[in-house]
Protein backbone atom coordinates (compact mmCIF):
# COMPACT_ATOMS: atom_id res chain seq x y z
CA UNK A 1 0.00 0.00 0.00
CA UNK A 2 1.33 3.44 -0.92
CA UNK A 3 1.82 5.96 1.79
CA UNK A 4 0.01 9.33 1.91
CA UNK A 5 2.76 11.05 -0.04
CA UNK A 6 1.77 9.47 -3.31
CA UNK A 7 4.76 7.29 -3.98
CA UNK A 8 7.75 7.87 -6.19
CA UNK A 9 7.64 10.77 -8.64
CA UNK A 10 8.50 10.29 -12.26
CA UNK A 11 12.14 11.16 -12.80
CA UNK A 12 12.95 11.23 -9.10
CA UNK A 13 16.61 10.45 -8.52
CA UNK A 14 17.54 10.92 -12.18
CA UNK A 15 20.58 12.99 -13.12
CA UNK A 16 19.78 16.53 -14.27
CA UNK A 17 19.43 16.91 -18.00
CA UNK A 18 21.83 19.19 -19.84
CA UNK A 19 21.06 21.53 -22.69
CA UNK A 20 22.05 19.79 -25.89
CA UNK A 21 21.64 22.75 -28.26
CA UNK A 22 23.47 25.69 -26.71
CA UNK A 23 23.96 27.48 -30.02
CA UNK A 24 20.40 27.84 -31.23
CA UNK A 25 17.98 30.74 -31.23
CA UNK A 26 16.79 29.89 -27.71
CA UNK A 27 20.30 30.35 -26.35
CA UNK A 28 20.67 33.70 -28.12
CA UNK A 29 17.36 34.91 -26.66
CA UNK A 30 18.38 33.65 -23.24
CA UNK A 31 21.73 35.44 -23.47
CA UNK A 32 20.07 38.72 -24.49
CA UNK A 33 17.54 38.46 -21.65
CA UNK A 34 20.27 37.68 -19.13
CA UNK A 35 22.41 40.60 -20.35
CA UNK A 36 19.40 42.91 -20.05
CA UNK A 37 18.73 41.66 -16.52
CA UNK A 38 22.38 42.10 -15.50
CA UNK A 39 22.45 45.63 -16.95
CA UNK A 40 19.26 46.46 -15.05
CA UNK A 41 20.66 45.08 -11.79
CA UNK A 42 23.90 47.02 -12.28
CA UNK A 43 21.97 50.27 -12.84
CA UNK A 44 19.91 49.66 -9.69
CA UNK A 45 23.04 48.94 -7.68
CA UNK A 46 24.67 52.13 -8.99
CA UNK A 47 21.60 54.20 -8.11
CA UNK A 48 21.49 52.71 -4.60
CA UNK A 49 25.17 53.55 -4.14
CA UNK A 50 24.62 57.12 -5.33
CA UNK A 51 21.58 57.44 -3.05
CA UNK A 52 23.53 56.21 -0.03
CA UNK A 53 26.42 58.59 -0.77
CA UNK A 54 24.00 61.52 -1.12
CA UNK A 55 24.61 62.08 -4.84
CA UNK A 56 21.08 60.96 -5.76
CA UNK A 57 17.92 62.41 -4.22
CA UNK A 58 14.35 61.22 -4.16
CA UNK A 59 12.42 63.01 -6.92
CA UNK A 60 9.25 63.44 -4.84
CA UNK A 61 11.18 65.03 -2.01
CA UNK A 62 12.88 67.48 -4.37
CA UNK A 63 9.56 68.36 -5.99
CA UNK A 64 7.96 68.99 -2.57
CA UNK A 65 10.87 71.19 -1.49
CA UNK A 66 10.77 73.15 -4.75
CA UNK A 67 7.00 73.63 -4.42
CA UNK A 68 7.37 74.87 -0.86
CA UNK A 69 10.14 77.28 -1.90
CA UNK A 70 8.07 78.64 -4.80
CA UNK A 71 5.06 79.19 -2.53
CA UNK A 72 7.22 80.95 0.05
CA UNK A 73 8.68 83.30 -2.58
CA UNK A 74 5.28 83.98 -4.14
CA UNK A 75 3.53 84.70 -0.85
CA UNK A 76 6.34 86.90 0.42
CA UNK A 77 6.55 88.97 -2.76
CA UNK A 78 2.78 89.35 -3.02
CA UNK A 79 2.73 90.79 0.50
CA UNK A 80 5.00 93.73 -0.36
CA UNK A 81 2.31 96.05 -1.81
CA UNK A 82 0.08 95.71 1.27
CA UNK A 83 3.00 96.48 3.59
CA UNK A 84 4.13 99.52 1.59
CA UNK A 85 0.87 101.06 0.39
CA UNK A 86 0.31 103.38 3.35
CA UNK A 87 4.02 104.13 3.83
CA UNK A 88 4.56 105.39 0.28
CA UNK A 89 1.67 107.85 0.14
CA UNK A 90 2.95 111.39 -0.39
CA UNK A 91 6.60 110.37 -0.85
CA UNK A 92 8.88 111.51 -3.65
CA UNK A 93 9.91 109.14 -6.41
CA UNK A 94 13.37 108.80 -4.89
CA UNK A 95 11.97 107.95 -1.47
CA UNK A 96 9.56 105.42 -3.01
CA UNK A 97 12.44 103.69 -4.83
CA UNK A 98 14.47 103.57 -1.60
CA UNK A 99 11.56 102.08 0.34
CA UNK A 100 10.86 99.53 -2.40
CA UNK A 101 14.51 98.44 -2.50
CA UNK A 102 14.62 98.24 1.29
CA UNK A 103 11.41 96.20 1.51
CA UNK A 104 12.44 93.87 -1.30
CA UNK A 105 15.80 93.27 0.39
CA UNK A 106 14.12 92.59 3.73
CA UNK A 107 11.63 90.24 2.02
CA UNK A 108 14.37 88.33 0.18
CA UNK A 109 16.38 87.97 3.39
CA UNK A 110 13.25 86.66 5.14
CA UNK A 111 12.67 84.15 2.33
CA UNK A 112 16.27 83.00 2.53
CA UNK A 113 16.07 82.58 6.31
CA UNK A 114 12.75 80.71 6.07
CA UNK A 115 14.06 78.32 3.43
CA UNK A 116 17.28 77.73 5.41
CA UNK A 117 15.33 76.77 8.53
CA UNK A 118 12.98 74.54 6.49
CA UNK A 119 15.90 72.44 5.29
Amino acid sequence: MADARGGARVGAGAKPRTVTDATGEAYVLYSKARAKKETHNARIAEMEERKISGDLLDRRSVEQDADMAARTVKNSLLGIPERLASILVGRTEKEILQELRKEISITLKGISDELDTAN
